[in-house]
């Protein structure tokens, strides 16, 4: 009876896997149902310790301390405390997801291959999107690049979604390389998603979240067998072939090596680098980059100034040198404790390699643009690295008994 309560809890799980790839406002709707079953099987015996790491606590505990004091001691700026929890709060997936499931881990595996076939078959309409350069969702054309339309799905930005549909597609490949042994239906699935999740990557014809695609694809090379590693070659070759015969693509390719290209990026990182150097320890407090600039602008050509298009430098500036590191020691150790619980974990290991691919990935495309901190890929991130947790936190199958 206490099993059946129990998965009452995981529930908000199979919500999020659902609606993540259908809609930001759903998505953290049940992001926060999710919150809150955490809390609620919290307060029921057994009590879940051991459910996340105390270390990873400890430095999600220390991440939110500094960006709390870089808002309180924002002054002059703005103390932008409905920022700071807008931007926080999503990173809360990483302890819930485990808390929910604490011994019902199994929920987890289903509700992870749950949404990446919802994200592949959201990614079929992407792809027809950049065919018909029709966006009924939002009723309009859709946005084109070079005489293409690109690919945005239910988001609002191509480069949003690059961001969202790098991660399904950097675990689809986890399931489709370390997470099937045998031909059948799920295998078939899951090379499915891939297939789909990378197409719509590549005509989603945002840079960034590709190379980011194509580190974490290297790092599930990495956890393969030494027989099996060409294996992990074989989506990247196709999509550079599709790419090769998508004339939008070589020509923004191209234009990385032309005279003053990116220079928006340029400018900046080189604002954002001025802005920390100002207020080195806790930043500008978050919500306030607009000001920064136009404090530490640096002249030049600007297309947007939204933003410091690079996560780290968008760490400094919200919360300084100590924000920042916060920020890397979390990302590092959850990398870290994720890849040593592979070899060890008793279910299955490629949502946690999956996970610390993602990670890898999204690090990597954070040099060029803001992801961790644009909500629909920061929601899917941290809900699957809380997925691997919970998994990582599952009992190891007992020894078998000897006659």
């Amino acid at each position: 009876m206490r099993s059946r309560w129990f998965f009452l809890f995981s529930l908000p799980i199979y919500a999020f896997a659902l609606s993540a790839p259908l809609s930001v406002a759903v998505g953290s709707i049940s992001a926060g149902v999710l919150a809150a079953a955490a809390l609620l099987r919290w307060s029921f015996h057994p009590r879940p310790h051991g459910a996340v790491p105390r270390v990873i606590a400890v430095a999600l505990v220390a991440y939110y301390l500094a960006h709390i004091l870089a808002t309180l001691f924002a002054a002059p700026y703005p103390s932008n405390w409905g920022k700071l929890l807008g931007e926080m709060w999503l990173k809360l997936l990483l302890l819930s997801v485990p808390l929910a499931s604490f011994r019902q881990s199994e929920h987890v595996e289903r509700a992870v291959k749950l949404l990446l076939s919802v994200g592949a078959a959201v990614a079929v309409y992407g792809i027809w999107q950049h065919f018909s350069g029709v966006d009924w969702w939002h009723h309009r054309a859709a946005p084109m690049t070079d005489g293409q339309y690109m690919s945005v799905a239910f988001f609002g930005h191509h480069l949003t979604y690059g961001g969202h549909v790098m991660l399904l597609f950097i675990v689809a490949s986890s399931w489709a390389f370390l997470g099937q042994r045998r031909w059948g239906i799920e295998r078939a699935l899951s090379i499915s998603a891939v297939a789909l999740t990378g197409l719509a990557l590549l005509w989603s014809f945002a840079r960034s979240a590709q190379v980011g695609a194509l580190f974490g694809i290297v790092v599930l090379a990495i956890a393969l067998p030494t027989r099996r590693k060409w294996v992990a070659l074989a989506p990247l070759a196709a999509m550079a072939v599709v790419a090769l015969l998508t004339p939008a693509f070589t020509t923004r390719v191209s234009a990385l090596f032309q005279p003053g290209a990116e220079a928006t990026r340029r400018n900046l990182w080189s604002s954002s680098l001025h802005g920390i150097a100002a207020r080195p320890w806790l930043g500008f407090g978050p919500g306030n980059f607009g000001r920064m600039m136009q404090h530490f602008e640096v002249p030049g050509f600007y297309d947007t100034k939204s933003h410091s298009h690079n996560d780290f430098l968008m760490h400094g500036v919200n919360a300084g040198l100590v924000g920042l590191l916060a920020a890397l020691v979390l990302l590092i150790l959850s990398m870290v404790l994720l890849w040593k619980a592979r070899r060890h974990v008793s279910g299955p290991a490629w949502i946690l390699v999956g996970a610390v691919a993602c990670q890898a990935g999204i690090s990597v495309a954070g040099l060029f643009q803001v992801y961790q901190t644009d909500d629909e890929v920061e929601m899917l991130l941290y809900f699957l690295l809380g997925a691997a947790f919970a998994l990582a936190a599952r009992p190891p199958h007992p020894p078998p008994v000897k006659p």
